[in-house]
C-alpha cells in the first residue's frame, strides 16, 4: 500500500524523529541558513541583558532558544523606549519563522519540520508529555485545519499576514487585531508548544547560566588585571 506524505510523515516515530532532530539544531546552524540577520536580532538584547556569551550562544539548540524566548514577555528590563517586552518578543516570534523559511532551503532537519503536518505534531508533544498536560489546550485551536496541512504552510500562512499592507478600507482596529493574532499564533507554535512541553525539564535561569559570559573561558584578560600605564596608577 502506497502511503501518501501526509500518511509518512505523521507516522508517530517518524514524527519524534524530526521534532528532536529539529530541536537540536544550533543557533550556529541558524545563522547560516538566515537571508537577513535574524539570529543577531533575537541575541543581542539576549546578551547584553542576561550577560550571555555569543560564542557559546552559537551551540544553543532550537529548544533552549524557545525557551529562552518563552521568557522574555512581561520583563520590564526588555521594554524599549517605544515598545514593551511583550512587544519584542513578538518580534522574536517573526524572526523565528523567518529563519525556518529561509532554512526551508537550506537545512534538512528544518525541511522536515516543514513538511510535519499540523496534527502529528502535536500529537507527538502530547505523547512526550503525557495525556493531561497544558499542551493538550493548543491541539484545540488548530483542530480546524485538516490533516495535511503542515508546520510550514502555517508558518507562511502567518508570515504572508505579517506582510499584508493595512488597506483603507479596513478598519485599523481590525488590522491591528490580525496582526497580533498572526505573532500571537506564530508563538504558540514556535514558541509555547516547546516550553510548555520541556517546562519541566530546563528553565530560563538554567539556559542563562549554561551560557554566561566568563572572561576566562572567552580568553580574554579581565580588565581589572590589565597592567596600568603608570605604576602609581591603580587600574580602572
Amino acid at each position: 500500500m502506497i502511503q501518501t506524505n501526509t500518511q509518512y510523515m505523521s507516522d508517530p516515530a517518524r514524527a519524534e524523529r524530526v521534532i528532536r532532530r529539529f530541536m537540536n539544531v544550533t543557533l550556529g546552524e541558524m545563522k547560516q541558513m538566515q537571508t537577513r540577520n535574524y539570529t543577531g536580532y533575537l541575541t543581542n538584547k539576549l546578551i547584553l541583558t542576561e550577560g550571555l556569551s555569543e560564542k557559546k550562544l552559537q551551540n544553543m539548540p532550537y529548544l533552549e532558544l524557545a525557551c529562552l524566548i518563552a521568557s522574555v514577555g512581561g520583563k520590564p528590563w526588555y521594554d524599549g523606549y517605544d515598545h514593551d517586552s511583550r512587544a519584542r518578543q513578538m518580534m522574536y516570534y517573526q524572526c523565528l519563522a523567518g529563519i525556518l523559511r529561509d532554512g526551508r532551503r537550506r537545512s534538512i532537519p528544518v525541511r522536515l519540520f516543514m513538511a510535519l503536518p499540523l496534527h502529528a505534531f502535536y500529537a507527538c508533544l502530547d505523547r512526550i508529555c503525557g495525556a493531561g498536560h497544558p499542551s493538550l489546550q493548543s491541539v484545540q485551536v488548530y483542530s480546524c485545519y485538516k490533516d495535511s496541512y503542515t508546520v510550514g504552510d502555517f508558518v507562511n500562512e502567518k508570515i504572508k499576514l505579517l506582510n499584508q499592507a493595512w488597506q483603507p478600507v479596513k478598519s485599523l482596529t481590525v488590522y491591528e487585531g490580525v496582526i497580533k493574532t498572526a505573532y500571537r499564533d506564530l508563538g504558540i507554535l514556535l514558541v509555547d508548544s516547546f516550553h510548555t512541553t520541556f517546562s519541566q525539564q530546563i528553565c530560563a535561569a538554567d539556559i542563562c547560566n549554561k551560557y554566561s559570559f566568563s572572561f576566562e573561558e572567552e580568553g580574554i584578560i579581565h580588565p581589572m588585571f590589565y597592567p596600568a600605564d603608570d605604576e602609581n596608577e591603580l587600574p580602572l
